[in-house]
């Protein structure tokens, strides 16, 4: 962090905990509140003097947690100021990985993302919560890319009960500016107190648009999906990108749409010449199949 992200001064330091051993590797501590308020002789305010927002935060350590107090008029001109000296999301938000369509894909999908701990299934998404004046879903569970574009910034997506991606609202997930794991305080500084100001802590509507506006919902139709087709030897390339030869001799399933009344791309391949060892697509069709229509019906 330097003095162009934000200026943070420290007036007042809070001991949350002592005789800490550090270890190699990972290392998680786990912080004892009510012990740690019980060591202070009043509730420890630590104003900092965030130079981007140009407003002043006050962190109060309560028995529970950490809560950020702001005065709503305070927030609603920070907000403002931020949003002031916003350049437009395309200038950075270039090459961001598109989401996954659903939790599921979400989960499996470990060399591109990985699970967001601030808000996990069966826990509190509080920064993720729907706008109940606009029916916005809530998120269950999210997830944020693992890796940066050129320009430091990060996508999150989040998904709602029925595992679906959620791609509208305060409940979506969004492009970051800045990385969250990659750049920890430029991205607190300039994307998750703007958020809390603007969305958290201002109850105009109009705050929290402006705010998504400049950090929009990151989707996963806003990339054409990939194409997937066969050619020549024949080569194959699938709808996830995986190309590959095959020279099976037979009658094969290309497709299947399982869900629903029933689809089926078939391709038949023969021999190009009893004395070479390569084969070609002869033929292929599709078929339309469900409760109701039996045989398949078949076209080619």
């Amino acid at each position: 962090m330097t003095k162009a992200d934000a200026s943070l001064r420290i007036r007042q330091i809070i001991e949350l905990e002592t005789r800490l051993t550090p270890h190699l590797g990972h290392q998680s501590i786990t912080i004892d509140l009510n012990r740690a308020r019980a060591r202070q002789t009043r509730l420890a305010f630590l104003p900092l003097a965030v130079g981007f927002l140009r407003f002043s935060v006050y962190a109060v350590v309560t028995v529970t947690t950490n809560i950020l107090i702001w005065k709503e008029e305070i927030a609603y001109a920070g907000c403002n100021k931020w949003s002031a000296a916003q350049l437009v999301p395309t200038t950075w938000n270039q090459d961001l990985l598109p989401c996954p369509y659903t939790r599921t894909q979400a989960t499996v999908a470990d060399c591109c993302f990985a699970l967001d701990k601030a808000c996990k299934l069966g826990e509190s998404c509080w920064f993720h919560q729907g706008r109940p004046q606009f029916q916005e879903e809530s998120a269950v569970e999210c997830y944020r890319s693992k890796g940066t574009n050129s320009y430091g910034a990060g996508g999150q997506c989040c998904y709602g009960q029925n595992g679906q991606l959620i791609t509208t609202g305060t409940g979506a997930g969004s492009d970051d500016r800045y990385h969250s794991s990659h750049y920890i305080f430029k991205h607190f500084f300039h994307d998750v107190l703007p958020f809390i100001g603007c969305c958290k802590v201002s109850r105009d509507p109009e705050m929290c648009d402006t705010y998504l506006r400049h950090r929009p919902p990151r989707r996963g139709s806003n990339t054409n999906p990939q194409n997937g087709g066969a050619w020549g030897d024949p080569h194959y390339q699938t709808l996830d990108g995986l190309a590959y030869t095959f020279n099976g001799y037979g009658e094969y399933t290309y497709l299947a749409i399982l869900e629903h009344d029933t689809a089926t791309l078939q391709e038949i391949t023969a021999a190009f010449d009893s004395t070479l060892n390569y084969t070609f697509m002869s033929q292929v069709r599709t078929a339309i199949c469900n409760s109701g229509l039996s045989p398949c019906i078949w076209t080619w």
